[in-house]
């Protein structure tokens, strides 16, 4: 199985959608609700809860900002 199937699938809750959230990693909730992703917007580090743990999944990448072509910034994102 792809990788990325094999991830989707892990991720989906009981009912078949994906749990996902983000804050920073201080205010990442409790573990206990498996196949749930966290994404810290502090540390640009992307989390999976096993149910009994946190894992890391993704390090921190670096950050991106996209600005309009008269200067202005527009918005920023994780890479």
């Amino acid at each position: 199985m792809a990788a990325g199937i094999e991830l989707y699938n892990d991720v989906l809750n009981q009912k078949g959608s994906p749990a996902l959230y983000s804050d920073i990693l201080a205010n990442r909730p409790a573990f206990g609700f498996t196949g749930r992703l966290f994404i810290s917007t502090d540390t640009n580090e992307i989390y999976r809860d096993t149910g009994t743990s946190w894992v890391l999944i993704s390090g921190g990448g670096a950050s991106v900002n996209i600005y309009n072509s008269n200067g202005s910034l527009t918005g920023t994102g994780i890479q």
